[in-house]
């Protein structure tokens, strides 16, 4: 129970306003630290993109089309593009970390093991082109690998005949030599692919069947688009299974001999690199104010119980410790790690704090409250930032324990004026 004479009362009430200033004044580094977080930010994002663009730009697989180009009785030139109607792929990515500076970013190499099958009838859909005839130049019919470069293929056979490495382009492969029967084409197309990558992987499954394998020994996949029918994810990697369908026509005309993806929805695999330093630094921003807030207020009530004075300059520097904290944490984590980063941090404002407090109450007694209320602040805020689920739960709580708490103690502060009123009135 704290009682204070009502001169005293009043003081502390303007004092209490005056806090509430001081605090709102605070905010101001906190958003000076906030611009150069993102700046740091951005440094990182801007270093991993040159890592990846000096190793490879994100891979997209495709299966492999078949291009056709004919004449119609107009004597234009135009091209038939056709899809398979299976494509089955095995792909095994392998991750590696490479560093730039303190920065770390997510190469990789795909290795992929595919079969697309071909069933089609070349006379059936010359009957759905608009024109009076048809002339197909199957001299120059050819396999697309789309996106693909020549260096990325390691081997290719079609119909079990291996195909000579001598094509100029991975998008003009002679095919010419496979076609017999044009009223009932089959031709399976094997082959390996390596090919270089970073930070995600993604896949466009233009088949009418498509089965898909993918494994890696990364631990932290981020499946997003089209999600797997089947995954599992361990100490050991991922493995994850698709098998999709594409309701699309295995047959589509252009001008162009560039095949041209029709609207299918990828399958996309990041590969993910955890909560970041810098994610969990914004989030512990957010609470910032909250926590100047709660550390003012226990050292406010410490101050009623002491009757010490505590004066403005004083509240300010502790709150400056607190808004420190911050750029601490965000210098000490690009180097050391989060948990080492934010324990070296907290302890760097505590333990000043508490001894700050010493000297001004000048009883041990509150220095080990103010320590043990910034303990408990600053071990809920490192809960809060890595339990998404109940971090709401746990500030709630924190918010309402303080009010409940700071209610309890003050609850007798205006007693001493009801008892100085008492008397003014039995002397008059």
């Amino acid at each position: 129970m704290i009682n204070l004479p009502k001169s005293q009362t009043s003081n502390y009430t303007k004092k209490t306003l005056l806090l509430f200033l001081l605090s709102l004044l605070l905010l101001i580094p906190l958003m000076m630290f906030d611009s150069i977080s993102r700046d740091r930010q951005y440094n990182a994002k801007e270093a991993m993109e040159e890592i990846g663009k000096d190793w490879g730009d994100s891979s997209v697989l495709f299966a492999p089309v078949i291009v056709i180009p004919y004449n119609t009785n107009e004597n234009k030139k135009k091209f038939l593009h056709i899809t398979p109607e299976t494509y089955n792929a095995k792909v095994v990515l392998k991750p590696q970390q490479r560093k730039r500076g303190i920065y770390e970013a997510v190469i990789y190499e795909a290795e992929t093991t595919f079969e697309a099958e071909f069933d089609f009838d070349l006379y059936a859909i010359s009957q759905m082109i608009d024109s009076g005839f048809v002339t197909f130049n199957i001299e120059n019919i050819a396999l697309n690998l789309p996106y693909m470069r020549k260096s990325e293929i390691i081997s290719l056979s079609i119909n079990q005949s291996p195909v000579s490495t001598k094509f100029t382009k991975p998008n003009h492969i002679p095919l010419a030599s496979s076609f017999g029967d044009l009223r009932s084409v089959k031709i399976t197309i094997n082959g390996v692919l390596s090919m270089r990558g970073h930070s995600s992987f993604e896949v466009q499954p233009s088949a009418q069947k498509n089965t898909l394998e993918i494994e890696s020994t990364w631990k932290n996949p981020s499946f997003s688009s089209l999600l797997p029918n089947h995954h599992s994810v361990d100490s050991k990697g991922f493995k994850a299974t698709y098998t999709t369908g594409n309701e699309n026509s295995i047959f589509s005309f252009s001008n162009t001999a560039n095949y041209q993806q029709d609207a299918v929805k990828p399958l996309k695999i990041n590969l993910y690199q955890g909560i970041t330093e810098y994610r969990l630094i914004d989030r512990a921003v957010k609470y910032a104010y909250l926590f100047i807030a709660l550390t003012f207020l226990a050292l406010f009530l410490c101050e009623i119980a002491s009757g010490k004075s505590v004066i403005l300059l004083q509240y300010g520097l502790i709150g400056a410790s607190l808004v420190v904290f911050y750029l601490s944490l965000l210098s000490f984590s690009e180097h050391l790690g989060f948990a080492i980063a934010y324990v070296l941090s907290s302890l760097s404002v505590i333990v000043p704090i508490s001894l700050y407090t010493f000297s001004i109450m000048g009883e041990k007694r509150f220095a080990y409250i103010i320590g043990c209320i910034m303990v408990f602040l600053y071990v809920s805020l490192f809960l809060m930032l890595f339990q998404d689920a109940y971090a709401l739960l746990i500030g709630t709580f924190i918010v309402m324990f303080a009010l409940y708490a700071a209610m309890f103690l003050t609850r007798h502060l205006n007693k001493p004026q009801e008892m100085e009123s008492k008397e003014d009135d039995k002397q008059e």
